[in-house]
């Protein structure tokens, strides 16, 4: 503290003595050994100084009379009337306020601006204070959605039931930060469809209680004299979406090279494209074609990589659609993980294969707006919020879109500001330290040498960061 500020204390605590009847000589800053006898009128906790924790030690033990030494209740009668209460707190409070104007103002930050829960899932938000002499204020909490998600006197959040909210930490003096917490459910259930479906009723397929609908795009590459195109695709994709449904799209493969994984890429990019707006849910390239189990594993693999990477640079968020079979005897997933999986596996309790995130489990479902069998599939992930807090694929903001890469990872090379939107003119979002990880989805140009990469930091905050300038891993 400076010089001023302890000419300032020193009055302003000598004015509050002048309400006892100690003497003048016992007043100190900071106590010394040999005068630890003569403690502070005030100094409740025996810091040396009298402030608002002392007021608030008061506060709490007089409405609740537990805790307080004999020699603490010495010290907290203040104005000496045989009492412990409000009276004593106010009179340290109204000489204490001003020694805060040469401190500074105590703020407080949550430990991150995002969270996501399950429903019946909770979790710890912690407020740091900055500029806080007394490491004693209560903090309030509270949900601007407590049906959504409630919060309790700790802090801990707990998820009741899908949707956001938001939780405000607030401390005495009006300082606030907040978190946007999303829940989702544990599950989301949905169908697939094609042109085998034939005219789906969407209205009937999302009052029966679907979420997302997955739909077939293509097939194949482009042939001049065969539309690989499913016809149904446009009808199905805007029906789905005008009913409420998320909406996903897929790709049917046949590749076993690179140069023809690229290919058929291109060909799905190209039905997907008028579409763009309306795909709300992963895009997915689906692998389980015969010809595609007489090459490799290893080439299986790369030609899969090919595609995915492909459509991920376009735009999308990519995942890549197999059965159990073919997951263990013709892809080498550990190649492909950054890509989430949507899993086929029919009449069994539970999957035969650990890692996804759509469980395709049955081929012979029926629901009330589609004529005949229909897949069936659990989902596990809220894609719809994910995706519309990446931005994703349309509604971003910015020109072009986010170009994706799931579930990568990577650090700074050096010490370096994350900035609020791709141009550092958008002003810095938050620090990195050297060596620090954190999650990227890809960048925002595909002709900048050095474009802006999209990054999450551990706090869940969004920012952006020159593509050059991290190591990826």
């Amino acid at each position: 503290m400076k010089k001023r500020g302890t000419r300032l204390l020193s009055v302003l605590i000598s004015g509050l003595l002048l309400l006892s009847s100690f003497p003048m000589s016992t007043v100190a800053l900071q106590q010394s050994p040999k005068a630890a006898q003569q403690r502070l009128l005030g100094d409740v906790n025996g810091d040396g100084v009298v402030n608002s924790a002392d007021a608030m030690l008061i506060s709490r033990h007089s409405v609740k009379l537990i805790d307080l030494t004999e020699e603490q209740l010495v010290y907290a009668d203040v104005n000496q009337d045989g009492r412990v209460n409000s009276g004593d707190a106010q009179l340290i409070s109204r000489y204490s306020v001003r020694i805060y104007d040469e401190i500074g103002t105590t703020t407080v930050a949550l430990d991150r601006s995002t969270l996501t829960l399950r429903v019946g899932d909770s979790s710890a938000l912690n407020a740091e204070l900055s500029n806080n002499p007394c490491h004693d204020y209560t903090v309030r909490w509270e949900s601007d959605n407590p049906n959504v998600a409630s919060v309790d006197a700790n802090g801990t959040v707990t998820g009741n039931t899908s949707g956001r909210a938001t939780i405000t930490a607030t401390l005495f003096n009006g300082q606030k930060d907040s978190c946007v917490v999303t829940v989702s459910k544990d599950r989301y259930d949905g169908i697939d469809v094609s042109r085998y479906q034939g005219v789906v009723d969407w209205n009937k397929v999302k009052a029966a209680g679907n979420d997302f609908a997955m739909i077939r795009a293509s097939l194949g590459s482009y042939d001049p004299d065969d539309d690989q195109r499913d016809p149904y695709f446009g009808l199905n994709v805007v029906g789905a979406t005008d009913a409420g449904l998320d909406v996903g799209a897929y790709h049917y493969s046949y590749f076993t090279t690179v140069e023809v994984a690229v290919q058929e890429a291109d060909y799905f990019l190209s039905v997907l494209e008028p579409y763009r707006e309306y795909i709300t849910y992963p895009v997915v390239l689906d692998i389980e074609a015969d010809a595609q189990k007489t090459v490799s594993k290893a080439q299986l693999t790369k030609a899969a990589r090919a595609f995915c990477d492909r459509v991920r640079d376009a735009g999308y968020y990519v995942m890549i659609y197999a059965n159990v079979n073919f997951m263990v005897n013709y892809l080498d997933y550990s190649q492909l993980d950054d890509y989430d999986l949507w899993l086929a596996h029919f009449n069994v309790d539970k999957p035969g294969y650990e890692f996804h995130d759509i469980w395709q489990y049955t081929e012979t479902g029926t629901v009330n707006g589609v004529s005949g069998y229909v897949d069936r599939n659990y989902g596990y992930k809220d894609y719809h919020s994910l995706l519309n807090d990446l931005g994703l694929p349309s509604d971003t903001g910015y020109n072009p879109p986010y170009y994706i890469k799931t579930k990568g990872r990577c650090k700074p090379k050096n010490g370096m500001t994350a900035y609020s939107g791709p141009d550092s003119s958008t002003g810095a979002a938050f620090y990195l330290a050297q060596g620090e990880e954190f999650e990227f989805f890809g960048k925002n140009s595909l002709s900048n040498s050095n474009p802006y990469c999209l990054i999450r930091n551990s706090k869940g905050q969004l920012g952006w960061v020159r593509w050059n300038d991290v190591e990826r891993f």
